[in-house]
């Protein structure tokens, strides 16, 4: 985690372009030009022996051409009409909207990582506290759940990672700050003496545990842990901030 989660502040530690339509002016003249046809034909000589049936069959010829042309054309008409492109319009929208909602979804969009529990529960939680700065805090308590989820994945895998465990503390002691909720930081204060039985002298896991015993009332406790921190890691930013704390809070367990 950064420098900042010693900070004691009320805040988480670590296609092509569509044609125009056509105007009503040029689709009557194309018509016009498709229905009359300028094909040379050969001069037809009129027999009085030529059967009904011959005659019956030429108007069959002309009846499927004139149908298909008529076919041709509508189908044309319609793609180059207003509706077509209002349809094509309204459905290229449904596509542009659809790719934003995806980047607005929490974790979703180009900007969530793809990667272990470990970088996943390190976004999660530096977005927690992007947004419990921007004073986001319904949105902060959703990447911290996120951010919990992620890093009792890595833990599972992993259990002896003192940082995880730390972090995860870290994410349970202020999901209780932003729900008042004593049981989580309880279980934060627990997270925190699993590290510290694997890592005894890490500095993160004892100033935030010194928290904890802070918010519970403890305030002995609180001290003793700040004032290991500084042994164990003196001149750190870590050791500054207890200092700090130590002076805070010296005034309210008396003399």
């Amino acid at each position: 985690m950064s420098d900042e989660q010693y900070d004691y502040t009320p805040k988480p530690a670590r296609g092509r372009k569509a044609k125009p339509a056509s105007s009503a002016s040029a689709v009557r003249k194309r018509k016009s030009e498709e229905a009359t046809d300028y094909t040379p034909r050969p001069a037809r000589r009129k027999r009085a022996d030529r059967a009904s049936r011959a005659g019956s069959k030429a108007k069959r010829s002309r009846r499927k051409k004139r149908a298909s042309r008529s076919k041709s054309f509508k189908i044309g008409s319609f793609l180059r009409s207003r509706a077509f492109m209002s349809v094509a319009g309204i459905l290229g929208l449904i596509v542009l909207l659809g790719g934003s909602l995806l980047v607005l979804l929490p974790g979703g969009g180009a900007n969530a990582p793809s990667g272990s529990p470990i970088e996943m529960g390190n976004y999660y939680y530096d977005q927690a506290i992007r947004l419990w700065d921007s004073a986001d805090y319904d949105g902060a308590l959703t990447a911290l759940q996120e951010a919990a989820t992620y890093y009792e994945q890595a833990l599972a895998q992993t259990p002896e990672d003192a940082q995880v465990r730390t972090d995860l503390g870290a994410v349970y002691f202020y999901q209780s700050r932003l729900l008042s909720d004593n049981d989580l930081l309880q279980r934060a204060i627990e997270t925190w003496q699993v590290a510290l039985q694997y890592e005894p002298d890490k500095p993160e896991a004892l100033f935030n545990m010194g928290l904890g015993y802070a918010d519970l009332g403890e305030v002995d406790q609180a001290i003793a842990l700040w004032q290991r921190v500084i042994e164990v890691s003196p001149g750190s930013d870590a050791a500054q901030s207890a200092e700090r704390l130590i002076q805070e809070y010296s005034g309210a367990i008396g003399p």
